[in-house]
């Protein structure tokens, strides 16, 4: 019992209450909770900083292959 409450994992897209209690609590399901997941992380991104170098020869290599692409 000791080992429980870290035994298992919960994923935070699931809702562990009783019915009553979810549907006082909105009801959603988990296709709406992962969309409001979705867009909180888009939100909160940040983009990660790259070496000026890196990033310019990123660049270039990605307007290249769109380039050989066409």
């Amino acid at each position: 019992m000791r080992h429980f409450r870290d035994a298992f994992y919960r994923a935070e897209l699931f809702d562990y209450n009783a019915a009553e209690s979810w549907e006082l609590l909105g009801g959603q399901d988990s296709e709406t909770r992962a969309g409001a997941k979705v867009q909180q992380l888009l939100r909160e991104y940040e983009a990660p900083l790259l070496d000026e170098g890196i990033d310019e020869a990123l660049r270039d290599f990605m307007a290249r292959r769109k380039r050989e692409i066409r």
